[in-house]
């Protein structure tokens, strides 16, 4: 949708930023659960050993304190390293399986800007259950360019 296809196309070497920043907008984990070690403090809120936070993650990756122009999606942005990799967690709880996440996103990039044409979103539909942020459906295509 934001024909940053074409961009990518002319700069291959966009490749892994594209990942970041396309993992940083949807935000597939878009909260975080944790348990408190130690009773802490922070900015005046008392956190309790042995309770359990909610972090939201989608806002603090869409908030500007963190990324300027957080809602404009940006292949050639540089991610803030204080939150670039939140949304496979953080400690113990870092996704084991993230490494092989990007490399499938990659592969299907790298077959798509393969194929002469613009990318095309025909048709989707939103999945309206879980947690998890996307699609029951899409239908892309490629139209061919003249």
């Amino acid at each position: 949708d934001t024909h940053s296809i074409k961009k990518l196309r002319d700069s291959p070497d966009l490749l892994d930023s594209a990942v970041e920043e396309g993992l940083r907008y949807i935000t597939p984990g878009p909260i975080l659960l944790h348990g408190v070690k130690e009773t802490t403090e922070i900015s005046g809120k008392t956190y309790k050993k042995g309770r359990r936070v909610i972090i939201l993650l989608y806002n603090i990756l869409h908030d500007s304190r963190y990324t300027p122009a957080a809602n404009a999606f940006d292949i050639t942005r540089k991610q803030n390293k204080d939150v670039q990799g939140l949304w496979f967690g953080v400690g113990p709880h870092f996704c084991m399986g993230s490494v092989l996440a990007k490399l499938e996103i990659k592969k299907i990039l790298i077959s798509l800007l393969q194929i002469d044409g613009t990318l095309v979103v025909r048709k989707r539909t939103f999945r309206k259950v879980g947690i998890y942020p996307g699609y029951e459906k899409l239908v892309i295509s490629m139209a061919r360019n003249r």
